[in-house]
């Protein structure tokens, strides 16, 4: 696939990798919890392969690539939601083949009996029971991981959220393939406000070579992308080939109160940058496997302005291109904003 300035992108389907299981901060794992861990790799009959830890701490347990939970999904053998969304939806010809995007990192808070707040891209085909989605960005959920870190994660689903899809690698359908950039992972580098912006990279996209979703993943001073892992095409009915709708955008979820935590870094928009969360670089993988900006008929979604909102998008200078800022406080209320690509 070639990118905006003719940079071609391949995948190499060599080396041996293992697949990890992750963990807490080793200082924090009890003899019981490193059992439990060790019990979950014999129930789902994957015997580790050896222990790692990162340098921020995370605890891996890994097996074997070929023995990783994401194959054991029959296709790879024989609350309310609150956002923000900006969509890209139905250029002419109506399709593409995925999205690049830029996302600012930070560390939104999220309070004891609130979910989680998180900023990704989606990738959405299909309707109604149908509807088919790949999701990947940063996220803080507590309930999740254990912290109140900042994660990458990786997401899908392929009957709208019913019964398929959960995060990262606890079950099937992300097949990893990077030997140093697993779903989970704590981000080790935070954007400060007024200060360093920090931004990772991401890059999904449909290969006809291997039928596969791939992702791409690099953050600001990396000048190349990991290949992270991919979505076998033969998970999903409506996401073959290409996808009709993108959106990139902020998500949370509250608790039963109806309290909901910030997103973004919690500060409005209209704060502008270094003050308030944007993603920008937005770009979306034409039918001949291209690079292209994204036009101007985007549609912003804001589920409560009162919270949160989605403004300011345009292009900027080539570095940092088509861009918009996103977030907000939370409180009382529920919400996603998002910018979609969203031609119908």
């Amino acid at each position: 696939m070639a990118g905006p300035e003719g940079i071609r992108f391949h995948i190499a389907l060599t080396g041996w990798i293992a697949i990890c299981v992750v963990s807490r901060e080793a200082s924090e794992i009890s003899r019981e919890e490193y059992l439990e861990m060790r019990n979950y790799l014999e129930f789902i009959n994957k015997p580790g392969l050896t222990t790692i830890k990162t340098e921020e701490g995370d605890i891996f347990d890994c097996v074997d690539v070929n023995e990783q939970p994401a194959l054991d999904h029959p296709a790879l053998k024989h609350h309310i939601v609150q956002y923000v969304v900006a969509s890209l939806s139905g250029l002419a010809g109506g399709t593409y083949q995925g999205t690049q995007v830029s996302i600012n990192v930070w560390n939104p808070q999220v309070k004891q009996g609130e979910t989680f707040s998180l900023a990704q891209l989606w990738i959405i085909n299909g309707q109604g029971q149908n509807l088919n989605t790949i999701e990947v960005g940063w996220n803080v959920y507590p309930g999740l991981y254990g912290d109140s870190a900042t994660h990458l994660f990786v997401y899908c689903t392929a009957d709208n959220y019913r019964s398929t899809g959960c995060y990262n690698l606890f079950c099937s359908g992300f097949v990893q393939f990077s030997r140093t950039i697993t779903p989970g992972i704590r981000l080790p580098k935070i954007s400060s406000f007024g200060g360093t912006q920090e931004d990772i990279t991401l890059l999904a996209f449909w290969d006809e070579g291997t039928q596969n979703w791939w992702l791409g993943y690099h953050e600001t001073q990396s000048s190349s992308f990991v290949w992270v892992g991919y979505w076998s095409g033969s998970l999903f009915k409506a996401l073959v080939k290409y996808t009709n709708r993108i959106d990139w955008g902020g998500e949370v979820v509250g608790d039963t109160f109806g309290t909901y935590p910030q997103m973004g870094n919690g500060h409005f928009p209209a704060e502008g940058y270094k003050k308030t969360a944007y993603m920008n670089q937005i770009l979306y993988v034409d039918k001949n496997f291209t690079l292209r900006d994204v036009p101007n008929n985007i549609v912003k979604t804001q589920t409560r302005p009162k919270c949160y909102k989605i403004q300011n998008e345009g292009k900027g200078s080539t570095r940092f291109g088509r861009y918009f800022f996103f977030g907000g406080p939370g409180g009382r209320c529920a919400q996603v904003v998002a910018w979609e690509d969203a031609s119908e």
